[in-house]
């Protein structure tokens, strides 16, 4: 099984890639006091899985309750990441959702949607 996880911490999301599975998620918190530092490794991970055969679908799913500005641009560039993939024919599907009452998260998500043009790229409130 190739698994990539990083657990949650305080200020951390816990991290799931699934290859086999084509599932990636984030849940959680993310401010770590070195972004690049905390999120290259899956950066390197995705990339390397992108490269394969196998690599040309993806289901991703987002639920940060909170994540600060060095978090958001880290978002960013893994959408773009995605979206470049997207281009090139790997069906890549990214749920971004938000807790009722995160207007700032809902915000962010729909921005976020406007700005990727091959993701297929939902904003969605979490249940329950």
């Amino acid at each position: 099984m190739n698994l990539f996880l990083i657990e949650s911490s305080e200020t951390t999301p816990q991290i799931r890639f699934d290859e086999e599975a084509h599932y990636l998620e984030i849940i959680g918190e993310s401010y770590p006091e070195n972004t690049a530092k905390f999120y290259n490794p899956l950066f390197d991970r995705i990339t390397q899985y992108l490269a394969t055969p196998g690599g040309k679908k993806l289901a991703v799913d987002l639920l940060l309750a909170y994540f600060n500005s060095s978090s958001l641009k880290v978002f960013m560039n893994l959408f773009d990441l995605l979206n470049e993939a997207a281009k090139k024919g790997a069906a890549i599907e990214v749920n971004w959702y938000f807790e009722a009452g995160n207007d700032l998260s809902q915000e962010y998500g729909l921005e976020f949607k406007e700005d990727l043009d091959a993701l297929r790229f939902s904003v969605l409130q979490k249940e329950g």
